[in-house]
Parts: structure tokens; C-alpha cells; sequence
């Protein structure tokens, strides 16, 4: 029998009280195959499954490429159980056995938001993390898509978590990881808290022909353009530090998955942060200069960010802000 999951077709039955199952994107494919499957039974031949590998933009299964990154990305990962969970409703609803082209494409997007809009009646919010888990897929995946994904940046403004470090807070840190010998993962903490760089898809990337003059370059940023930040005293010293392994970058080596069973291990000797993930060190960065009374425009510069509501979020940590606006009424 031919069943229809999501936009999947699914062929079942049973041969002598052994089941055969197998997902396709078509009807006509699932009919085929089980009419080929019966036909093998039948004369004692193997069963042969369809077979789908995971490769580049238009090749390999939703469900190769969804399971994948579940493993290898968001797995290993703290916090990654909301985008699993998301992207395997995703794969429910797409079907497995989906193509990527059709799976990826624009107007299967469009039908997924619609989907979740209408039929679970998702905040934008929600909706926001959904469209964050695709991107991730396709990121993780190398699969390029020709259009763009929305984001409901004043949504996620208005609900987003802001937790950043004290500086007390950073100081203990830093002088634990200090004491205990975890010079590296020290360096690095300090240089995403006085950089602001994201951890994985601009940190530890950074190859030393972009460090120079005092600054550093994230080549490879959300919105694909380049952003050059000066270093701090204290975050050059923690670069500079890096020189001496001879890696290709300052933190080549480094990678989400040790980095976060790392951060596991300081929440576990540092009371207060069981809040707190790699990513609050870009959230310190923007706080850090709020506070002090830098501009949101600069803030915005600083940290990459191309809608300027998503800055708004670190305005209620500078009490101040608009004290300047007075300067038109003296």
C-alpha cells in the first residue's frame, strides 16, 4: 500500500511477517519500487532500498541531509534541542524521501511558513527559530538558496534573551580558566567578549592574514559581508598569545562541539551561569558598550547587524540614551 506523509509517499507491506518500507517523492516511485520489491520476493532475489546520498545544492534527500546535521551539528551542542526538535517536524512535514531542490525550494518555504502560520498558529517568534533552522541546514549542508528566508527582526527583539557577563562576572572567569591552566579557551573567551565575533561561523574562522594593525576582519559573516573591529589591549595580548602554535588562525582547532563540553565544565565550577552559552559572549560585547553610552548605530556597526532593530535590544541597558537629545532644548 501507498501511504502519503506530508508531501512524501510511503510504500508498505508485509511478506511473510516481515515488513518493507521505503519513502519516496512521488507516488508513481513508491508503486514502482514496491511492485519491483514483490516481484524480487518472489523470485528469491535481494531487496534492493533505495539508496540517497547526501551531497551539494539539488542532489540527496531532505531526510539525509535534516538527519545529518541533527547529528553532527546540533546534537553535540547545548541548547540544540528546540532546532532538533523543529527540524524534525520540518522533515515530517516535507517527507524524508523529499528531493533537497524541492524540499529547499522557494515555494516549499512559503508553504511550510503558511503551514506553520494557519495550521499551529506559531508566534513570530517561533517562526523566527523555524526559519533559523533551515538556515542552519543549508549552512551546514553547503546548500545555497536563491532566495531569502524571513526574519521578523522586531519579534525577536521584543522576546529575545539578552543575558550578558558582568564584567565581575567575566573577571572570575577569566581568572579561573587562568588558574586551572586553560590558557587557549581563556584567550578566546576574551576575545569573543571584546570582539563580539559569533563563536563558530566567525571566530574560529579567522586566519592571520586578517588580524593586522591592531584589528581583525571576520571574513565570513551572517550577511556574507566583510566587518573589521579594532582589538582591544587585552584582546590583542590574548591573539598574539595564539602565534606561537603556528595554526593557520589564532583559533584554528578550536570547535563547537569541545568548546561547548568546555563551557559545561566552568558552569560547573563557576556559581551563576547556568544561563549563559558560548553566544553571551557576543551579547557582553554590545552590553558592555550600551552601558558605557556608546551609540546604537556604532553598536550596530560593530556587531555586523543590517536591521537596526536588532540593536534596539541593548537600548534598556543605557539608561541615558536619549540624555544626549537634550543638547536641542538648552
Amino acid at each position: 500500500m501507498i501511504e502519503e506523509r506530508g508531501q512524501s509517499f510511503r510504500a508498505k507491506f508485509m511478506v511473510q511477517g516481515q515488513n518493507y518500507v521505503a519513502s519516496f517523492a512521488k507516488r508513481e516511485e513508491a508503486e514502482d519500487w514496491e511492485t519491483e520489491t514483490r516481484r524480487r520476493i518472489k523470485r528469491g532475489l535481494p531487496v534492493e532500498q533505495p539508496i540517497a546520498m547526501i551531497g551539494g545544492n539539488g542532489t540527496g534527500t531532505a531526510g539525509n541531509v535534516v538527519n545529518s546535521v541533527i547529528k553532527d551539528y546540533w546534537e553535540p551542542m547545548r541548547g540544540g534541542a528546540g532546532q532538533i526538535a523543529n527540524a524534525k517536524y520540518f522533515l515530517k512535514w516535507v517527507g524524508p524521501a523529499t528531493t533537497i531542490t524541492e524540499a529547499f525550494s522557494e515555494d516549499t518555504q512559503r508553504e511550510f511558513r503558511q503551514h506553520l502560520l494557519d495550521e499551529r498558529e506559531i508566534a513570530p517568534t517561533t517562526l523566527n527559530r523555524y526559519m533559523s533552522m533551515v538556515r542552519t541546514v543549508c549552512k551546514q549542508a553547503k546548500i545555497k538558496l536563491d532566495f531569502e528566508l524571513p526574519h521578523d527582526a522586531l519579534a525577536e527583539n521584543t522576546n529575545g534573551r539578552t543575558r550578558f557577563f558582568s564584567k565581575a562576572e567575566f573577571e572570575t572567569i577569566v581568572a579561573w580558566m587562568d588558574r586551572n591552566g586553560f590558557h587557549r579557551y581563556r584567550d578566546f573567551f576574551i576575545f569573543l567578549c571584546h570582539t563580539g565575533a559569533r563563536p563558530w561561523s566567525e571566530g574560529v574562522d579567522v586566519k592571520w592574514p586578517f588580524v593586522f594593525n591592531g584589528k581583525v576582519t571576520f571574513q565570513y559573516t551572517k550577511n556574507s559581508k566583510p566587518r573589521t573591529v579594532p582589538l582591544s589591549p587585552r584582546a590583542l595580548v590574548a591573539v598574539d598569545n595564539q602565534r606561537e602554535l603556528g595554526l593557520a588562525g589564532p583559533w584554528t582547532g578550536l570547535n563547537c562541539r569541545t568548546m561547548v563540553d568546555f563551557w559545561k565544565v566552568v558552569k560547573a565550577n563557576i556559581p551563576g551561569l547556568d544561563d549563559t552559552v558560548m553566544y553571551t559572549c557576543r551579547h557582553t560585547c554590545a552590553s558592555w558598550q550600551a552601558q558605557d553610552g556608546v551609540p546604537l548605530y556604532n553598536i550596530g556597526q560593530w556587531l555586523g547587524h543590517t536591521n537596526p532593530m536588532t540593536t534596539q535590544r541593548y537600548a534598556k541597558l543605557s539608561p541615558d540614551h536619549l540624555q544626549a537629545n537634550m543638547v536641542a532644548f538648552q
